[in-house]
């Protein structure tokens, strides 16, 4: 399962294989098997920043806690949280290729206080997102850490792109969502 877990991964793959640390459990999952709400969370055809937006009611804030610019790339693992409470609701490992963006763009994409699908939608970039497939993988100490939460769970994500319009390439994204709270905004309305 290494290969397939490597492509299923990345740009995710590289942290691990970079820190030899093993691989979480994941599997494949349709998207008819995620239970919601991380299906109408996960399962769409646009960027997360927005959908979560939507549903939260409020504009998650950036929270970069890794980041790395090679040539024309730059990859960071990142959390978006809510700025009413502080929670984390998304985990992100994202590789873009800059140089697929003005240099207006390309600076504040660099400056990391914005999420990259709120610099598209801002900047009435046009982008087609491709979700490549859906998986359930155990948390484990790093995905853990990036979420804020203290418990191993299974948790549910995707494998993204997204593509200018002309079809290029401008990011590589794996987004995993925290487990739900109860009592809390994350039952869906």
């Amino acid at each position: 399962m290494l290969q397939d877990t490597e492509n299923i991964l990345y740009p995710l793959s590289e942290y691990y294989e970079n820190h030899g640390i093993p691989f979480p459990n994941l599997k494949l999952v349709n998207p008819d098997q995620i239970p919601e709400p991380y299906r109408h969370l996960l399962v769409h055809q646009s960027d997360m920043t927005g959908r979560l937006n939507e549903y939260y009611h409020e504009m998650p804030v950036l929270v970069v806690i890794e980041k790395k610019t090679t040539n024309h790339e730059l990859l960071r693992r990142v959390a978006l949280h809510l700025p009413s409470t502080g929670r984390r609701i998304e985990f992100g490992e994202i590789k873009i290729y800059l140089d697929r963006f003005s240099p207006t763009v390309r600076a504040l994409i660099e400056e990391g206080h914005l999420p990259l699908g709120g610099i598209l939608t801002d900047h009435q970039i046009n982008f087609i997102s491709s979700p490549k497939c859906y998986f359930e993988v155990t948390s484990d100490k790093m995905i853990r850490d990036c979420l804020s939460i203290t418990t191993t769970n299974n948790l549910y994500g995707r494998d993204n792109q997204l593509r200018d319009t002309a079809g290029n390439l401008i990011a590589d994204i794996i987004e995993i969502l925290p487990p739900c709270e109860s009592g809390n905004s994350i039952n869906h309305d």
